[in-house]
């Protein structure tokens, strides 16, 4: 079966992405070509994961320190389990 599209991407990175948006919102046809992992490095073990890791600290954070901002409040923040908190990530 022979498809013709109107662009054709290699990678499948943030630039990628956009391209791909962006074409399709002007009405063209796009096919995206990967040799590996969907989404690139980004997506899949850089700046998503990362903030994700970041966004975990500070809502830690903000648990530990709210009982001495917030008279009233009780909070605790207990242990890290770091294994599920990456594995969490990755989802």
């Amino acid at each position: 079966m022979h498809t013709k599209f109107d662009l054709a991407i290699i990678g499948s990175g943030g630039g990628a992405f956009a391209a791909a948006i962006r074409a399709t919102t002007l009405g063209k046809s796009v096919v995206m070509i990967e040799r590996g992992t969907l989404g690139g490095t980004c997506v899949n073990t850089g700046c998503v994961p990362s903030k994700a890791l970041i966004a975990a600290a500070n809502a830690r954070h903000v648990a530990e320190d709210a009982s001495e901002r917030f008279p009233g409040i009780a909070t605790k923040a207990g242990p890290v389990d770091m294994a599920a908190l990456i594995g969490g990530s990755r989802l």
